[in-house]
């Protein structure tokens, strides 16, 4: 009998956490492009009409490393200094959901950023954007060596009637900054 009282109870656990659930949908993550500089806002926003109590809501990226962390009761707290977020509010003062910004983004921000909103009774949401930072138009930057921009010198020029006094310098001096 007492397996069967487990099992019934187990039951009862995962028929509320369902009903929790209904009629609760985070806007679907998507992909989203920008470029190195921009601001960058991602929602995690429940609909309007949910009858959900959020308690937290908290924002990861490739679904390790934290970012941000907004609870009720002990409010907000960041984690990196890029990162803001706004707490999203209905008309009548509900909570329904955030929206991270990332200022400045850099090609390093590229990743997955996890949304997971925490509510009452028993339930939680997982959005997940990925977002691609492109370098600008014009700019070139890798970490990858073998995918480096391999430029061509020119040869070495002489400044005020002088050759250059070493050959750093001379490097420096005869890089062209444009693309071939």
């Amino acid at each position: 009998m007492p397996g069967a009282a487990f099992g019934l109870f187990f039951l009862q656990l995962l028929v509320s956490v369902i009903q929790g659930l209904q009629n609760v949908n985070v806007i679907p993550g998507s992909t989203v492009e920008a470029v190195v500089g921009q601001n960058v806002s991602l929602p995690c926003i429940l609909k309007e009409d949910h009858d959900l109590k959020i308690i937290l809501s908290e924002w990861t990226k490739n679904g390790a490393t934290k970012l941000a962390l907004y609870s009720v009761d002990h409010g907000l707290h960041l984690f990196w200094t890029n990162v803001t977020v706004q707490i999203k509010k209905s008309s009548t003062n509900k909570i329904l959901g955030t929206y991270q910004y990332l200022q400045n983004v850099k090609k390093w921000d590229s990743g997955n950023y996890n949304c997971k909103i925490a509510g009452f009774p028993l339930s939680s949401n997982i959005s997940v954007t990925s977002l691609i930072v492109k370098d600008r138009p014009g700019h070139y930057t890798t970490h990858e060596p073998e995918k480096a921009l391999c430029l061509p010198l020119t040869a070495p020029r002489e400044v005020n009637g002088k050759s250059p006094e070493n050959k750093t310098q001379q490097l420096q001096d005869n890089i062209d900054p444009t693309p071939p």
